[in-house]
């Protein structure tokens, strides 16, 4: 066989190599395509140029242009993902972002309706003449304060019980006791812990009337109610 006809004869096989090589891959085998397209081509290019030995050559130029191929469709591959990365990175931070505004209308929120809570309760609980029962519209208003203490495990309360200028201090001083006993049993049935409750009696020694105003005598007969922090000794809300 002379050289020629060598020469002729590699060529053929060579391309058919490549063309193989392409038919055989599929479609999501780009990279691979790529390799053999370096290879093949430079193998024939070898060939034409100087037989055997430059067929030998271009296979190895073409394992170093596909090992290049290689390297740049890493990085390609490496800036695709990193973009991806990023932009999901992006995205978690505009949900958190998101999530942080969200809590903080709740957070606003949830002041507000403590605010409306304690405003309604107005701190003073009534009472009838001589008695230290509580109304059923009191009940739903210390369950009110029950519920924010629960809450609010931090805070602390006092109750100063009130009686009228009728009677005497003895008599008064005893139902005054008894009023503020009733509001600290609420709280007490309702989850409050009664470490965390003050009670006081003035009986009728701080009464705000006068001899024969009996509008006067029904503000006297009270439990002023006072939510405050102990770790500051600072007032949350109390009667006026």
């Amino acid at each position: 066989m002379n050289l020629t006809t060598f020469k002729t004869r590699f060529i053929a096989v060579s391309t058919t190599v490549a063309l193989l090589g392409f038919s055989s891959l599929g479609a999501a085998e780009d990279l691979a395509k790529e390799r053999v397209a370096f290879l093949g081509g430079s193998v024939v290019t070898g060939g034409l140029v100087a037989g055997p030995p430059g067929a030998a050559a271009g296979f190895l130029i073409g394992a170093l242009l596909g090992e290049k191929a290689q390297d740049k469709h890493d990085l390609e591959t490496s800036e695709v993902n990193m973009a991806s990365a990023l932009s999901e990175i992006e995205t978690l931070e505009q949900e958190i972002n998101g999530m942080e505004y969200q809590l903080a209308q709740m957070q606003d929120e949830s002041n507000r309706l403590q605010e409306n809570l304690l405003t309604r309760l107005e701190f003073q609980i009534m009472f009838r003449t001589g008695k230290d029962e509580l109304t059923e519209l009191d009940q739903k208003r210390v369950a009110i304060l029950t519920d924010y203490l629960n809450r609010n495990p931090e805070l602390h309360v006092r109750l100063d019980g009130h009686a009228d200028l009728r009677g005497t201090d003895e008599y008064n001083n005893v139902l005054a006791k008894f009023r503020a006993k009733t509001v600290a049993d609420a709280l007490v049935k309702g989850g409050v812990d009664r470490d965390r409750i003050e009670t006081h009696s003035h009986g009728a020694s701080m009464a705000r009337s006068t001899e024969g105003d009996y509008e006067g005598y029904a503000l006297d007969r009270r439990v002023n109610i006072e939510v405050f922090d102990p770790r500051t000794d600072k007032d949350v809300a109390k009667a006026n």
